[in-house]
Order: C-alpha cells, then structure tokens, then sequence
C-alpha cells in the first residue's frame, strides 16, 4: 500500500512509519498529563475539600504571595507529584507565625531534598499537624515546645528542594491526609 501512496518510493514510506511512531508517542504523552490532572481533580473531590480544618486553625503564617494552591494542575505538571500545600513566597527573612491557638512541636529538622528546614507542629485541640517548610534557618522551637497562636516561628527562606523564597504551609489530619489549607478561615484569600 505505501509503495502505490510513494510511486515505489521505501524511503517515503520509512519515513511516514517514524512520523506515525513520533505522532503515536505525543499522543501517549498527552494522555498521561491529561490523565494525571483528571485524578488529581477527582482525588481533591474526593480527599480534600471532605475535611474541615478546625476553627483553632486559622489565618495565614506569613504575608506574600501565594505561587502555588493546593493540588495545583501547574504544579503537578511541572514536578510530576501532586502539591499538598500552599506556596507563600516572599522576600527572605519575612517573619512566619503559628497558626494554632494552643500547640506543641512534633518535628523539626532538615530535609535536602525536599522540605529543607521545617517545623511540624500539632494543634492538641484536634490533633490535626501544621508542617511549615524551606524555612532559612532552624527554628528556635525544639520538640516538645508550646507554641500559641502568633508566636513568632522562623523565618522564610528557600531550603531543601526550593525554587526560591517562600514558606510550604501544609495541614494534615490526624490520619496524616493532606487537607486544603485554604479551606481554614481566614487563610490564604
């Protein structure tokens, strides 16, 4: 059949096979990007606009700019992993506040290829966790710590795997489920 398309011609024909196999593999990319969206849009539905943040979390922890949502489409498209918080960028050192009205530090450390240097703390009044991200430096807070609504936690920065200055803020429930943290009141609009 493609020897009657080209007149005899086996180089055209080698060539329309390697344009169909260069269309067939673009076609297959774009169905996975398609397809990643679409599960992370009916895993929100699912997952993440079910949980109400407690009313003991609440406003935002720093001022700026939010870059990147909650199961961001961008996001997953650039980095291939669904975002499970708010990006807050800003300018370096921009100061980073608790947003629990009673909590106590759960975690602290340094993530380099991820988190950077974080604080994870739990609000004990529904045991849901904050986990506060690519901060500059060390908190001063240890485990073990209280933390109140306003205390002064850290600073912003961009450690860890970062692309440059803002705070992660991210809000798990007790099951360790990722929840919307524009869903708090107050934050994040």
């Amino acid at each position: 059949m493609l020897r009657w398309l080209f007149g005899g011609c086996a180089t055209c024909g080698a060539l329309l096979a390697v344009a169909g196999v260069i269309l067939l593999i673009i076609v297959i990319a774009v169905v996975i990007i398609v397809a990643q969206i679409y599960v992370a849009a009916i895993y929100t539905w699912l997952f993440g606009h079910e949980t109400t943040i407690p009313t003991t979390i609440h406003g935002m922890p720093t001022t700026g700019v939010i870059t990147a949502t909650f199961h961001d489409s961008d996001y997953l498209a650039m980095f291939g992993v669904q975002h499970t918080g708010v990006d807050i960028a800003g300018a370096e050192g921009t100061p980073i506040y608790c947003t629990s009205d009673d909590a106590k530090v759960e975690g602290k450390g340094y993530d380099a290829a991820g988190y950077g240097h974080y604080l994870k703390i739990r609000d004990r009044d529904s045991d849901f966790y904050i986990i506060l991200a690519h901060l500059r430096q060390p908190s001063s807070y240890d485990i073990g710590d209280d933390l109140d609504y306003g205390d002064l936690i850290g600073y912003m920065g961009s450690s860890g795997n970062s692309t440059g200055n803002h705070l992660h803020y991210e809000i798990r429930d007790p099951g360790n489920n990722p929840v919307n943290p524009e869903g708090s009141e107050g934050c994040c609009h």
